[in-house]
């Protein structure tokens, strides 16, 4: 499975001078996309705006296009419209063009009548189907377990492969984490584009190391110490796996200094200690300096040991 991303890369504008303020209208499949530019006759401009993005199962896949540019005026409006097909191989060179002429004739105006010619040229790149919970305000983004239709908090930076776009929503299997192989989805963009990532985030392993008697958690590399504890039935030493974060904790709800503080790490793969900001603890390993939990969050969040269930490891010493 390819994703498939179309492109309205650039338009050219030939022929008769009708007027420099056009309307380009595309349809792509089912999809709708509308903009407006100030274009004068004789020249091109780059537009690089995503059209629509689409599954590509099938070889080739065929994008079946239409549009339309109108010459926007007071009096008359001036309009062209053409279609064709996208064909796109999906074995072929990652980045491919298609161009799409439109005549569009000038009518009823006081100035000599006379005939324009608009070149749209668009691109479809492929990709791998494989994205990424974007970043969010608390670290979780809603998503809607399929088939069930049940409401579930996916963390950031979390791999995914998507299956298909239908309905406004994008459908995915869960790739790593305490939910790996569940299938879900999430509702596309208000631009009605992808809202996961298709850049990766990941980072390599962290190994960070926690004193349960100087109450100190640092990075391996020593470049970073945070205040912490292990109170009441406090871990005990040795190493551990960091886990992908599982769901909102609402252990993080009173941490205002802290936006993502309900964002958690398991301390190994069975239990119920984590690593946490917090003031105290109950058998986790708690930062108590909370206003710098941000600091210590991004750095765990995108981080991967490899396994597809952890982001690295812990050391606990006395």
């Amino acid at each position: 499975m390819k994703l498939l991303q179309l492109r309205l890369a650039s338009v050219r504008y030939d022929g008769d001078n009708i007027g420099n303020d056009i309307t380009i209208d595309v349809q792509a499949g089912s999809v709708f996309f509308s903009m407006n530019k100030s274009l004068y006759a004789g020249a091109s401009a780059s537009i690089g705006k995503i059209v629509a993005e689409f599954t590509a199962a099938s070889n080739p896949s065929v994008i079946p296009i239409v549009a339309s540019v109108t010459e926007r005026d007071p009096v008359f409006n001036d309009s062209g419209r053409s279609a064709g097909e996208f064909s796109v191989a999906l074995g072929a060179a990652i980045l491919q063009t298609f161009h799409l002429a439109i005549p569009v004739e000038e009518k009823g105006a006081v100035r000599s009548a006379g005939t324009a010619l608009f070149t749209l040229e668009f691109t479809a790149e492929l990709a791998e189907a494989i994205r990424y919970l974007p970043p969010s305000s608390d670290g979780f983004t809603v998503v809607l377990e399929e088939p069930s239709r049940k409401r579930i908090s996916l963390p950031t930076a979390l791999a995914v492969q998507v299956e298909r776009i239908a309905g406004g929503r994008e459908y995915f299997v869960i790739r790593e984490g305490s939910l790996k192989g569940k299938r879900a989805s999430v509702s596309l963009g208000s631009d009605k584009h992808s809202r996961l990532a298709a850049e990766n985030p990941q980072t390599p392993p962290i190994q960070l190391v926690f004193s349960l008697s100087k109450k100190e958690l640092s990075t391996e590399d020593g470049r970073s110490t945070y205040a912490a504890v292990s109170d009441v039935e406090p871990v005990s030493p040795g190493l551990y796996d960091l886990e992908i974060p599982d769901a909102p904790h609402v252990g993080g709800l009173n941490y205002p200094d802290a936006p993502h503080a309900r964002t958690w790490f398991r301390i190994g793969h069975q239990g119920r200690s984590y690593l946490h900001p917090g003031a105290m603890s109950l058998g986790c390993v708690t930062v108590t300096e909370t206003a710098r939990w941000e600091e210590l969050y991004h750095l765990l969040i995108v981080a991967r040991k490899g396994d597809g269930v952890s982001v690295g490891v812990l050391r606990v010493v006395e």
